[in-house]
């Protein structure tokens, strides 16, 4: 644990407020059959298939301290694991402009039970999360404001049954973040496993 402290501490000297946020991570065969539908939309920033993840919680900018508190908050979870099935393409608009593209993540207990239990640890150490409701995503794409309206469309009429394979959610991960205007960097802080179900 000192060891850790230590590595947070030495982190806060470069970066005094880091973004995190809790996450699950599909497995590599997911991410590649992700990667073969990122293309088709003028003025679309794709994400890297290794960021690909569905957030359980964001957590804003925190101190070195206040991560080293979050981080011991989630070991104390005990949460199952269950199967995730991502389902269709979809969109968040940002006043009159579409902002980013995602697939879709179908609602289960499981998925409902480890959201809500990432919430009450994130209020256990006094960081509030963002007020919206939870819609299970992934994102796919970020979008400019020139981003061509007919690309959006007809991408979202080319996969709107998209229906992968589903996959265990073992466990999340709590991820650190440093974004620059050419990619974002995700750092692994720390991964907690899930309880397999009887």
């Amino acid at each position: 644990m000192k060891k850790r402290v230590d590595m947070l501490l030495e982190g806060a000297k470069s970066y005094p407020m880091t973004n995190y946020f809790a996450a699950i991570t599909p497995p590599d065969p997911i991410r590649e059959e992700l990667s073969q539908i990122l293309h088709g939309v003028e003025g679309a920033k794709w994400r890297e298939p290794e960021n690909f993840h569905i957030t359980l919680g964001f957590f804003g900018a925190l101190s070195a301290g206040q991560a080293l508190d979050l981080e011991v908050a989630l070991g104390r979870l005990a949460a199952v694991s269950f199967p995730v099935q991502l389902r269709g393409t979809g969109s968040f608009s940002g006043g009159p402009h579409v902002r980013s593209l995602w697939v879709g993540v179908e609602e289960s207990a499981g998925l409902v039970d480890l959201h809500r239990q990432v919430t009450q640890a994130a209020k256990a150490t006094d960081i509030q999360l963002e007020a919206r409701k939870f819609t299970p995503h992934l994102t796919l794409a970020y979008l400019n404001r020139n981003a061509n309206v007919a690309d959006i469309a007809q991408y979202k009429q080319t996969h709107p049954l998209l229906n992968l394979p589903s996959f265990d959610a073992s466990c999340f991960s709590l991820f650190s973040s440093q974004n620059s205007a050419k990619r974002s960097v995700y750092v692994e802080e720390a991964t907690y496993m899930l309880n397999r179900t009887v």
